[in-house]
């Protein structure tokens, strides 16, 4: 069997956006962007932390990223984190930095002069990296390619 004849295993795309991110796939000559779990094509780029307490009085704390974490937002702004893009290999003197993080409602903080969030998560103050957040959207778009696709993505 020569090289042209020989199936070609799909490739991912994804587009990691400071407001919204979306993820496609190449196959069979053409391209398609993935639906995530709530059947849209693009996902909030939005990670949130929620602490809620049961009516046994325990809490119960869960990472929500994308559309439930974009509503989250709107009810606990201080465990949600968005834009974290912007803040991507910026020192915490940087101006572009210093000008921004009183904007929003999220605790921005300095460590080692780089940029890190901190928020409350299972009664924890838990402390993340701007690359860490995008990672996490990264996965779930992964994971959004690999359910499309019924196979792991490497």
């Amino acid at each position: 069997m020569d090289k042209c004849s020989q199936s070609v295993k799909p490739a991912i795309g994804i587009d990691l956006g400071t407001t919204y991110s979306c993820v496609a796939v190449f196959q069979n000559g053409r391209t398609e962007v993935i639906a995530n779990i709530y059947g849209n094509r693009i996902t909030p780029s939005v990670v949130a932390f929620s602490n809620q307490v049961k009516s046994d009085g325990k809490i119960h704390a869960e990472r929500l990223i994308g559309e439930g974490a974009a509503i989250q937002r709107k009810l606990d702004p201080n465990n949600t984190i968005y834009n974290a893009k912007r803040f991507i290999g910026r020192k915490w003197t940087d101006p572009t930095v210093q000008d921004s993080i009183s904007g929003y409602p999220f605790k921005i903080e300095e460590n080692d002069n780089k940029v890190q969030f901190s928020v409350d998560f299972n009664n924890e103050t838990c402390k993340f990296s701007p690359e860490e957040i995008s990672g996490t959207l990264l996965a779930q778009l992964k994971k959004a390619a690999e359910d499309y696709l019924e196979e792991t993505v490497t």
